[in-house]
Formats: structure tokens, C-alpha cells, sequence
């Protein structure tokens, strides 16, 4: 058998080949992306408003050359994605108000500061200020991510036959 006989089963076999590798990359990352929902939605990040989970974005780039879907979470209008994700200090300038209540959220006349910076409205305390705070871990894009690749890694071989 010569060469150009193989060729012809060889191109079919490489494109077979690169169709399941699209597939799986594109089902990837649905995963990563509804695990990333469902983390987001869990009691770890203490849903509220649901900015964070509605600043999830997923990208498909597939071409002749490559597939690539990316996940992307933040924006303009939620700076706050970050520090969830990785945990760090947040600093006020020069102090941060920490509702305790919803009424907390807002300043009213008649609120006073007491010793220790508590916030009073009347004789319940509404609000604490801060200098800074810690935010603890609470990563939601790198656990999906993981949770993807595990996905990848036992899905290929076996759409690959391999």
C-alpha cells in the first residue's frame, strides 16, 4: 500500500479526531460554566443581589485552527468578583460601613456613632465601621475550572478510543 492510498483515511481519521476534540472542549466548558452558576448560587458567597452570577461570561472561539471556550467573571460593575475568587483585605478610606441590618444600608438622620464604632439607630445597632476587613477564600472559578478538567481528562481518551 502506498501513501496516497493511506492519505485519504488519514485525513479522515485527523478530522474525526479534531471534530471530538471540539466537542469535548465545547461541552467543557458548559460544565465549567454551570458549575461556576452553581457555585455562585451556593451559601459560601451569600447570594444577594446576583450582579456576580449575572457578570458570568462564556466565549466560544472555534475556528479551522483552534476551539476555545473562555469564562470570564467581573466587571465594571462588579469589582468584587476578584476578591471572592482569591480573598484578601479590603481597606476604607478612611473607614468602611458594614450594614448588620438591611436597615443598616442606609444613613439616616438620627443615626450616631457610639464607642468601638458601632452605628445606633436609636438603641439597635445598624451598622459597624471599619478600618479595614478580611475577606476570607471563596473560589468559585478555579474549583469549576478543576471540576472541567477532570471532565476533559477522562471524556477524550474515551471519545478517542484510546
Amino acid at each position: 500500500m502506498t501513501y496516497t492510498a493511506l492519505a485519504p483515511a488519514f485525513r479522515a481519521e485527523q478530522a474525526r479526531q479534531a471534530q471530538t476534540l471540539a466537542s469535548v472542549v465545547i461541552t467543557t466548558g458548559e460544565i465549567v460554566y454551570g458549575e461556576v452558576q452553581k457555585r455562585l448560587r451556593g451559601p459560601a458567597l451569600r447570594y444577594r443581589s446576583g450582579n456576580l452570577a449575572r457578570s458570568v461570561s462564556r466565549t466560544l472561539i472555534a475556528n479551522r485552527y483552534k476551539t476555545v471556550t473562555r469564562i470570564e467573571a467581573g466587571s465594571a460593575a462588579v469589582p468584587y468578583a476578584a476578591i471572592h475568587e482569591t480573598g484578601g483585605v479590603i481597606q476604607g478610606r478612611p473607614w468602611l460601613r458594614i450594614p448588620l441590618t438591611q436597615e443598616g444600608k442606609v444613613r439616616r438622620p438620627g443615626d450616631y456613632i457610639s464607642k468601638g464604632g458601632a452605628i445606633k439607630r436609636g438603641e439597635a445597632v445598624v451598622a459597624v465601621l471599619r478600618r479595614s476587613v478580611r475577606m476570607p477564600k471563596r473560589p468559585y472559578l478555579k474549583p469549576s475550572a478543576e471540576a472541567g478538567w477532570r471532565y476533559f481528562r477522562a471524556e477524550l481518551p474515551r471519545r478517542l478510543g484510546a
